[in-house]
């Protein structure tokens, strides 16, 4: 099982979810319309689940979803719920105006069909180990800000991630002002809360050493020199964008690499339109330049506050 299974589940889940929910208190025949045009995003991968219904509480949700990941690989979803606004936008190929979806007994499974007792332990494993739940709400409307009021990813035993943004200059009316908005949205204001306790180790450790380490010198003393780089890097930033508190806080948290053990918060605000695209353009171009000094000058109305809470 790679590193980044755990992840999988919500990124296909939610990413196919955000173009398709039902309306507020959704009847039976609408939970199934907007299941059938999820499946349409789904029809390259072999998938099960129960009929959607109606619960009590007026919210679409079906259990026992199964979508195959090929060649080796199965994610399963206990139950899948949602509800929302703007279902009648779907006709146009439209987003909704609003969504929450939220899930719960997510796992990966590893599927060997050529070997079935293998297969049928490697399940049995990960229906004991994993059980991820999470869930996605943002609103918008006309001339206002897309809110993400929350996506969150939960791993247990204190292994979360919790995301919560608004975005500037974002326009849903339609398929043109949609391919604009690429363009001019910017991130105002924005807060990332992650709890690691092994999840970085599991999501994270796996693809970023197979990315930049080589095999010599001993990769014990490469995290080492990275650890030093980005050290220095740090101390580079501008105090207009990154205060001493946070620059403080980062360095625990490179010193502690590759076994960060604690509490994460990260606070991005920023003035007029927000942080486009382009602006992160700049950041990486002023990294790459060794010009981490002046990005006070590049990015004038951003600033960044970070906070680490080491675990006991």
């Amino acid at each position: 099982m790679t590193a980044m299974s755990c992840c999988a589940v919500a990124v296909i889940v939610a990413s196919a979810s955000l173009l398709t929910p039902p309306a507020m208190a959704a009847d039976a025949a609408d939970c199934a319309a907007s299941w059938q045009a999820v499946t349409g995003y789904l029809s390259d991968f072999e998938h099960t689940a129960s009929p959607p219904e109606r619960t009590d509480t007026g919210r679409c949700a079906l259990r026992d979803l199964s979508i195959a990941v090929p060649p080796y690989q199965r994610v399963e979803v206990e139950e899948l719920s949602w509800d929302g606004d703007g279902l009648a936008r779907l006709e146009e190929g439209l987003p909704p105006r609003s969504l929450d979806l939220r899930f719960t007994g997510a796992r990966m499974l590893t599927v060997l069909p050529e070997d079935p007792v293998q297969s049928y332990l490697f399940q049995e494993m990960a229906r004991a180990q994993q059980d991820i739940s999470g869930g996605i709400r943002y609103h918008w409307s006309a001339h206002e800000p897309l809110v993400l009021d929350e996506a969150h990813v939960d791993f247990g035993r204190g292994n979360q991630i919790r995301l919560r943004a608004q975005l500037e200059q974002v326009d849903l009316s339609s398929l043109d002002s949609i391919a604009e908005t690429a363009a001019t949205a910017g991130i105002s204001d924005l807060t990332l809360r992650i709890g690691s306790y092994g999840l970085f180790e599991t999501l994270a450790l796996m693809p970023l050493g197979s990315a930049v380490l080589s095999a010599e010198p001993a990769p014990e003393d490469q995290v080492d020199a990275m650890k030093a780089r980005a050290q220095i890097a740090l101390n580079a930033l501008p105090e207009t964008l990154l205060d001493s508190p946070s620059k403080a806080a980062l360095s625990e948290v490179i010193a502690s690499m590759p076994h960060p053990r604690g509490d994460l918060s990260l606070r991005l605000t920023s003035q007029d339109e927000g942080v486009r695209f382009q602006d992160l353009v700049i950041l990486l171009m002023a990294a790459r330049a060794d010009r981490l000094d002046q990005l006070d000058a590049l990015l004038p109305a951003v600033h960044l506050s970070v906070g680490w809470s080491p675990a006991p």
